[in-house]
């Protein structure tokens, strides 16, 4: 839901009504009252980006709560995992939380931010890009994805 509403946003729909159905809605009532939206990181993640891409300005409550949480979540390496019982953090998980925590008004002299960028810097490989998983092989999308986030 989060990923299509930022899409519909991306190409011009309002994701207050992408195919007969209100997006925002439905991540406004996928957010906990501990800030989380869905499963963990990955999902408060995409729901920041989502709320934004919909209009919602980054000072709006749920963004705020869904931002700390994000922070709340980040493990000690500096990264983040797809969900909390994963058992490592990946590059993708912190590219999106990193670019959600910017959407959020996080800049990028935040202890959460810094500490991304160490994560980041640690999990590139030798050839310059970035795997799904550390240590594996590189791929255009998360390398692509981690520049974004950089």
């Amino acid at each position: 839901i989060q990923r299509t509403a930022v899409a519909a946003a991306a190409v011009g729909l309002d994701p207050r009504r992408a195919g007969g159905r209100d997006l925002v809605r439905i991540v406004l009532r996928a957010q906990g009252g501990d800030g989380v939206v869905g499963d963990g990181p990955a999902t408060t993640a995409w729901a920041i980006l989502a709320l934004r891409a919909a209009g919602m300005p980054a000072g709006a409550r749920p963004i705020r709560s869904a931002a700390a949480a994000l922070e709340r979540s980040q493990r000690g390496d500096g990264g983040w995992s797809i969900t909390p019982e994963a058992p490592g953090s990946g590059p993708n998980t912190a590219a999106a939380a990193v670019q959600a925590l910017v959407a959020a008004g996080r800049t990028r002299r935040a202890p959460s931010l810094r500490r991304a960028r160490s994560f980041l810097r640690r999990a590139q490989n030798p050839d310059g890009g970035f795997s799904a998983v550390v240590g594996g092989q590189s791929t255009a999308l998360t390398t692509g994805w981690v520049v974004l986030a950089i």
